[in-house]
């Protein structure tokens, strides 16, 4: 069996950045090619036909376009969180020396010889909803500005306030928008759906892997945590690279915790920032 100090160099090796990526960039491609499908509806209409009838058509296709993509992310959604939350216990069982690799580790966890703590189910269970809700308000609010912007550009042909061609382009471009944005935040910056997408779903792992490790090490006895360090990072998360923090402030030491390193910026919203578990925080020099 591995000592401390070699599963933590092994866990290090076991970066969970690849597989995050790999399962946003799945999602965000699906995500882009519904974007497109909207697009090429409202690109099709014919704006001097947009009869009540022919406005209700166009948005009854968006919304089975959109619909199919809903169900799709639904199960994306499961996938991923499933995966690297097994990924975030499995590095922790490989950082405390239990495992000498990840595939042992896995299969450990699917064995019968493993029942998931309720800690666990009741994490994972929540953070696949909190992720499914936050991806499906992209999808309703896109429906809500397609059937609205539709029904505008339909008044407008009917008063006639569009009759030049280049008038007509505008119309045309406000429609493409509608079917674009996704979501407007707070400071009135608008996310494309792919975008917004890929965002939340790295922001959502992260945050699973984070926690099914903090959960195994708590459950076994471990308290400390490593943060990891790559190049590239934004100005809130540099000072927190390489230390040692305290999962919980019931944990013994004068380290941070967790949630104040997080509370002056590590672990922000697009973070790919990721931590290891270790049991004595001295195996750090």
């Amino acid at each position: 069996m591995p000592t401390e100090s070699e599963g933590y160099r092994n866990a290090l090796d076991v970066d969970p950045s690849a597989d995050i990526e790999r399962h946003a960039n799945r999602i965000a491609r699906k995500v882009a090619g519904t974007r497109n499908d909207v697009l090429e509806v409202l690109g099709d209409i014919e704006l001097d036909n947009l009869t009540r009838a022919e406005q209700q058509r166009v948005v009854r296709r968006v919304n089975e376009i959109l619909g199919g993509l809903d169900a799709n992310l639904s199960a994306e959604i499961d996938n991923a969180i499933d995966d690297i939350y097994e990924h975030g216990r499995a590095r922790t069982l490989i950082a405390l020396g239990l495992f000498a690799s990840m595939g042992a580790a896995r299969r450990y966890l699917r064995s019968d010889d493993v029942i998931e703590s309720r800690t666990h189910r009741t994490w994972k269970t929540s953070q696949k909803d909190v992720t499914t809700e936050d991806l499906l308000a992209m999808t309703s609010n896109t429906r809500r500005r397609v059937k609205s912007e539709v029904r505008r550009v339909a008044a407008e042909v009917l008063r006639e306030e569009y009759s030049t061609a280049v008038n007509r382009r505008v119309m045309t471009q406000r429609l493409e928008r509608a079917g674009m944005h996704a979501i407007t935040d707070s400071a009135g910056r608008r996310w494309k759906m792919s975008h917004y997408a890929d965002v939340v779903m790295k922001t959502k792992m992260v945050e699973a892997h984070r926690e099914a490790g903090e959960i195994e090490a708590r459950e076994r006895g471990a308290g400390y945590v490593v943060i990891s360090q790559h190049g590239g990072s934004c100005k809130k998360c540099v000072p927190w690279e390489g230390r040692v923090l305290r999962i919980n402030d019931s944990i013994e030491g004068t380290q941070p915790t967790v949630d104040e390193a997080r509370n002056f910026g590590l672990y922000h919203p697009g973070c790919l920032h990721s931590q290891v578990v270790i049991r004595d925080p001295n195996i750090i020099r």
